[in-house]
């Protein structure tokens, strides 16, 4: 699970995922892969954490100062087709921007998925950025495993990293089966114990019958091989940490019943084990 283990962000990852990023649809888990699909969107930029969906502050200044990129102030919006998506349909999401945005701009995904019954949200990653120009069109497939309630909202950001705009923040919700993994600490030091809860949108909470679980992700940036789950307690996983482990994590789990169909995949989660 950790660095020294061996093993391998709306429904692209993004949405779901964020899933996974939709390709994890086919990639979302892990963007609307943290709301979920490449799969959707997955994994948190904590950084960024304490932003506020719509908030003009975030905007670069008119003046020619050194955050400006044209002197020209750029403002977006976020909107959908539909709030509820039936499985095997497709949500199209669309940002749009006004002003003058440069080439080479990214429209970066942030927001949040909430299961039924479990009565809170968990902060979804998409770090995966997609270029922008006046318009930027995503169209997001459910495909009935990344079930819950997207909400996300969008910056667009300049080639260098500095953000243009934040949009307002849209939710939808996926029907179907689903799942949730969740840390209550995404950053613990070597030495302490790390913990992941997972949490399934079945009858009692439980994960299905003879249930499978593969973690799938990447460490430091780098895609890492899918592997076993490694614990009985398919509800709850605690690890020790160890210096070896020190490293920045993206982990989603693929979750099969018992004749490996898939039952679910859940987000993405974004975490540091520091020294």
């Amino acid at each position: 699970m950790f660095a020294g283990k061996s093993g391998p962000a709306w429904p692209r990852s993004r949405w779901v995922g964020l899933g996974s990023v939709f390709a994890a649809l086919s990639l979302l888990g892990l963007a609307f892969q943290n709301c979920a699909p490449p799969p959707l969107p997955t994994a948190n930029e904590t950084e960024n954490a304490s932003l506020t969906p719509g908030d003009t502050a975030f905007r670069l200044p008119t003046d020619s100062g050194s955050q400006s990129t044209s002197g020209t102030a750029v403002s977006c919006s976020l909107s959908t087709n539909m709030t509820s998506v039936a499985v095997n349909a497709t949500v199209r999401t669309t940002v749009t921007a006004t002003g003058t945005v440069p080439t080479g701009s990214r429209v970066v995904w942030f927001g949040t998925k909430r299961l039924a019954g479990t009565g809170f949200d968990v902060t979804v990653t998409d770090e995966a950025g997609d270029l922008v120009t006046s318009t930027f069109v995503n169209d997001f497939p459910n495909g009935g495993k990344q079930a819950g309630t997207y909400t996300r909202w969008v910056q667009v950001r300049d080639p260098n990293g500095r953000t243009l705009c934040q949009t307002n923040s849209v939710s939808v919700t996926f029907q179907g089966q689903g799942c949730i993994l969740q840390t209550p600490y995404p950053r613990v030091r070597a030495g302490q114990m790390f913990t992941f809860n997972i949490y399934y949108a079945t009858t009692d909470g439980n994960p299905p019958t003879g249930a499978k679980l593969f973690w799938n992700g990447s460490t430091n940036g780098i895609t890492v091989a899918e592997h076993p789950y490694g614990q009985t307690n398919l509800k709850k996983w605690e690890g020790l940490t160890a210096p070896k482990d020190i490293a920045t994590y993206i982990r989603n789990l693929r979750i099969l019943n018992a004749d490996d169909s898939e039952f679910c995949r859940t987000n993405n989660v974004k975490y540091f084990i520091d020294p």
